[in-house]
């Protein structure tokens, strides 16, 4: 087995590991999105840092970078961004984490604020932003605060994640929205999960002028065999990421084998499963 760096798994913090919790928290788009799903009880008790950690002994993953969820309550927010801390302090020489921010209300800007303006370590790659905040980012303030956090984060020097979805996933365009990110945000150090909704999107006549290419994570369990046509483009950027547990809820078993029998020579299957994360986060 090949060395392997999994760029993308996730946790829940304690008290979010409900079936019923967003019910009783509000968080409707959670629910709709993640918590309604028929399997979410075994993925629930599988977001745990110790749970992760079994993970990567048994598949000889040797870093891994985790995140959380995208929550829309100020304190489920804070408690998610706090339990995140506490798996790098506990772990430091195995995990690397991106905090998980929002800026669709006054409370979750300021708080996201707080946090990015804060001492961020070198355990603390970036700031991952969902896509369910693109739908809202046309309003005026929304805008205004999306920019001023990610000023922040570029003056910092860290990562800047983007939740990828694929068009299929949602009527709205989002790769159209990604596109103009990059664009608008002229930034190297930029990375979409899912890949992106499509690698191939990304190497248009229209931003073929950019001198910089985005980082593309695999977390895209039901598109995965894409990667059999649109490794070619950019195989430097493209790094292994299962978004484990809630991999579109499959086990990490099914994840993995479906990755090894992708058509990809398996030289540069072992760029992307570990060096290409190795020389990049570690």
């Amino acid at each position: 087995m090949s060395n392997l760096i999994d760029t993308e798994m996730r946790v829940v913090f304690p008290e979010a590991r409900n079936k019923n919790f967003c019910i009783k928290n509000k968080e409707i788009q959670l629910h709709k999105t993640i918590y309604s799903h028929k399997k979410i009880r075994i993925s629930l008790k599988q977001a745990t840092v110790e749970h992760l950690l079994n993970i990567m002994t048994n598949y000889k993953i040797k870093s891994a970078i985790i995140s959380g969820l995208n929550w829309q309550n100020l304190k489920n927010l804070k408690l998610n961004n706090n339990y995140l801390r506490y798996c790098i302090n506990k772990y430091p020489k195995k995990l690397k984490i991106f905090y998980n921010v929002n800026f669709v209300s006054q409370n979750l800007y300021l708080e996201s604020l707080k946090l990015i303006n804060s001492k961020l370590d070198k355990n603390v790659l970036g700031i991952e932003f969902h896509h369910s905040s693109f739908f809202k980012i046309h309003h005026p303030k929304n805008k205004k605060r999306f920019l001023n956090l990610c000023k922040i984060i570029k003056k910092k020097n860290k990562y800047i994640r983007f939740i990828g979805r694929y068009p299929s996933q949602h009527k709205i365009n989002l790769i159209n929205i990604y596109i103009s990110l990059i664009k608008k945000l002229n930034y190297k150090k930029i990375i979409f999960t899912s890949l992106g909704g499509g690698v191939e999107n990304y190497y248009l006549k229209n931003i073929k002028k950019i001198n910089f290419k985005p980082i593309f994570l695999t977390s895209a369990s039901k598109s995965l065999h894409t990667l059999n046509k649109s490794w070619k483009i950019c195989p430097k950027n493209i790094v292994y990421a299962s978004d484990y547990p809630f991999n579109i809820f499959e086990t990490y078993k099914s994840f993995f084998n479906t990755f090894n029998k992708l058509k990809i020579p398996l030289k540069y299957k072992s760029i992307i499963k570990y060096k290409n994360a190795k020389q990049k986060f570690f």
